[in-house]
């Protein structure tokens, strides 16, 4: 969660702009991460308090291997990791992919049921995107 020192604790939680993105293929990573970062950027400019998550399932999920093939998704993801971004891997699409919880990059958040976690968090007032 990103909270905005200038505002205070109430307005900040009434006001809070909440986001997850969505992705299933290792084509979009770069897309995707791009949105995030073009969206932080936004909301910092525009003094805003935000919650972001992104939920990887499908082949997706490989874009969180310590092994990943594509450059740069790994340092990406620990930057805005370091920026209060939330990361939820699909369990199903681990096993799918043969993929483990040590296969992973730190604070990947596992989450059962990758598109049950989206209904979740739209339950919860979260916009949804997928770029």
């Amino acid at each position: 969660m990103c909270y905005n020192k200038k505002k205070n604790a109430q307005k900040e939680v009434l006001n809070m702009k909440k986001v997850v993105f969505h992705i299933d293929e290792m084509k979009n990573w770069s897309l995707t991460l791009g949105n995030v970062k073009n969206l932080i950027t936004f909301y910092e400019h525009h003094d805003e308090v935000f919650q972001i998550v992104v939920v990887a399932n499908g082949e997706a999920v490989k874009g969180y291997g310590k092994e990943d093939t594509q450059e740069n998704i790994a340092k990406d993801i620990l930057a805005l990791f370091a920026k209060g971004i939330s990361f939820h891997a699909c369990q199903n699409a681990l096993r799918a992919q043969q993929l483990e919880a040590v296969d992973l990059l730190e604070h990947i958040v596992i989450v059962e049921a990758g598109v049950a976690d989206i209904v979740a968090l739209q339950e919860k007032g979260f916009t949804y995107i997928k770029p």
